[in-house]
Order: C-alpha cells, then sequence, then structure tokens
C-alpha cells in the first residue's frame, strides 16, 4: 500500500501476519470470493495488495491476468509470467493501467493509509471496464479503530506500524459520500457495513448508460 513518500514497504512485508492480521484477511477474502464470483478469464486488479498479492494469487488459476499494485511486492509476484506487477506510490503508480481495462477492482483495508484517497478513487473508476466493471472498496470503521489500536498499542497483536500509518476512519456514510464525490453513481453503489461493524464496504457496478 502506498502513503507519504516515507513508506517503503507493503502490508507483510518483514514480518509474519499475526493471528488479528490473519483473521482480518480471512474474513476480507471472504467478502471479496462474494464479490468475486465470475473471475474466469477476467482481469483482476489489486490495489494496495500486499508484499505477496495473497488474495490475487489465490485465485490466478481462474484468471486471465492479475495486476499487483503496490509499494513493493515479492520476488514470486514480479517473476509471474501471470501477473502484471506494478510498484509505486498512489495515485502515480495507477497510471501503468489504462483506461476501462480491468474487470475487477478492488482495494481491501487501503483507502484508510491514503495521502490522496479522492484522486485514488478516480482512477479506480477510470480503469475499471465503462460497461461492466466492478469496483470494491473496504475501510475500517470508527469502531474498527478502537479494535485495531487496542490489537496493536496494547496488545501488540498487530504491526504499530501499520496502525500509525492510518490517515482516516469511515463510517458508511463517509464512504458513500467519498465514493460519489469519485464519480459513482447512487445507482451503481452498494454501500454497507460488516465484520461487525469494524469494516464499511462500497460495491460498485459500473454502467455505461448514466
Amino acid at each position: 500500500m502506498t502513503t507519504e513518500e516515507t513508506r517503503t514497504s507493503s502490508f507483510g512485508e518483514g514480518y509474519k501476519l499475526s493471528v488479528v492480521d490473519r483473521l482480518g484477511t480471512w474474513l476480507s477474502s471472504r467478502r471479496l470470493f462474494s464479490v468475486c464470483r465470475d473471475l474466469d478469464g477476467k482481469v483482476l486488479a489489486d490495489i494496495g495488495c500486499g508484499f505477496d498479492a495473497r488474495f490475487g494469487s489465490s485465485v490466478l488459476g481462474r484468471l486471465d491476468r492479475l495486476i499487483a499494485v503496490d509499494v513493493s511486492l515479492s520476488p514470486a509476484v514480479l517473476n509471474n509470467e501471470r501477473i502484471t506487477a506494478v510498484t509505486g506510490m498512489l495515485p502515480d503508480a495507477l497510471n501503468a493501467i489504462p483506461t476501462s481495462s480491468v474487470d475487477f477492482v478492488i482495494m481491501n483495508s487501503v483507502l484508510e493509509h491514503l495521502v490522496e484517497p479522492h484522486e485514488v478513487l478516480v482512477e479506480l473508476r477510470r480503469i475499471a471496464r465503462a460497461d461492466s466493471g466492478v469496483v470494491f472498496v473496504n475501510v475500517p470503521t470508527w469502531l474498527g479503530r478502537i479494535a485495531l489500536e487496542t490489537s496493536a498499542f496494547r496488545f501488540k497483536l498487530s504491526p504499530k506500524l501499520e496502525i500509525d500509518d492510518h490517515k482516516r476512519y469511515y463510517t458508511a456514510r463517509q464512504l458513500w459520500q467519498a465514493m460519489r464525490d469519485a464519480g459513482f453513481m447512487p445507482s451503481e453503489m452498494r454501500v454497507r457495513r460488516h465484520k461487525f461493524g469494524l469494516n464499511a464496504y462500497a460495491l460498485c457496478w459500473i454502467s455505461a448508460k448514466r
């Protein structure tokens, strides 16, 4: 994931995921699998995918291509011929992805880290296929902030660096507004809380008809 220029490492780089991290990743994967059902022969872009691009790699066999984007990526990701690896800071890194070229765009637990969240959301809509693209954005809520900070700062169960890097948290209403301000239409969006209210997500279906 990419944020300020001092951020040079991705989620999961240089450390093993804690029990809390693995639980959060598993819960996110359940939601992602429910969103990305028809992946056969499709292009999936995972924005802020983490060092190992775990979700994308888990479905790589079904995809035509995975586009993995983060500030740094593992050699296994960089050297995989079926993965288009893009390393760099957001939003500039997304310039490498052509307009209306991606079937599924996912950005899981990244928006809260970004200095320029609006510009990144605009880019997500740009790269999604104009007539059939799906965009999924997941963020921690203010209730999630309490859980995350307690885990990281009090019980040392999550990397302090990751939580200190958070720039903001969201209510479902705030996430809806952020998506709308970026050009997503109300008719294209479904915004909900999940993970026991610790997270909120926006699921968007792009339509060429406006």
